[in-house]
């Protein structure tokens, strides 16, 4: 049960590197984007926020409103869209990440700002807010993204020669025959115990 769960999820781990890889091939040439809002209850805050991929970054922002008096909307919103990504868009996407402020390495950009219309506030939005960014570059995700996977398909590998090993005779730490050995391997000194059905092999 636990080798079954282990592998479906090692599964999972290499479609998503795979999501990730096509995605940021892709995004050099499409800017996809997507957005969702949470639905309007009068007395309650609104969150909302958007996910966008293009010229090989992440970007993803959400935001926190108080109430305003909005009139109540019972309704989720989520959209999606797909554009042809522009020459100048690399360009303005960086100097965007740069006005950002907060933390920048490497192509990682952590930021949060408030915003406030009111008199003395803080402008630059319509109605007041807390937004937190963060952008990532693609190579990064699918660097960090890979490690699972790779550690799963090293563990199947091993598995799969250990098992071969055992079923025709063989050390199962080194691979020499051990047909014409008894209880220890003379390549490596490892000690094996003979099974009925092993090939002959042992384990250690």
């Amino acid at each position: 049960m636990c080798r079954w769960f282990g592998n479906f999820a090692g599964v999972l781990a290499v479609v998503g590197w795979i999501a990730l890889v096509v995605l940021g091939i892709r995004s050099y040439w499409v800017h996809d984007s997507w957005g969702y809002e949470r639905p309007v209850v009068p007395g309650e805050k609104r969150w909302g926020g958007n996910v966008s991929s293009a010229t090989g970054t992440v970007e993803a922002e959400w935001w926190l409103r108080p109430d305003t008096g909005e009139a109540a909307d019972r309704e989720s919103h989520f959209a999606h869209s797909a554009n042809w990504v522009k020459p100048d868009l690399a360009e303005a996407r960086r100097d965007y990440a740069r006005s950002l402020g907060g933390f920048q390495l490497c192509g990682v950009v952590l930021a949060r700002r408030e915003f406030d219309p009111r008199p003395g506030g803080a402008v630059g939005s319509s109605m007041p807010q807390v937004v937190r960014n963060v952008i990532v570059p693609h190579w990064m995700l699918a660097l960090g993204g890979g490690i699972w996977p790779g550690v799963w398909w090293m563990g199947v590998r091993q598995r799969r020669l250990r098992e071969y090993r055992k079923a025709h005779g063989l050390c199962v730490a080194c691979g020499y025959d051990l047909r014409a050995s008894e209880e220890r391997c003379p390549e490596c000194g490892r000690h094996f115990a003979r099974t009925k059905g092993d090939g002959g092999a042992g384990t250690a």
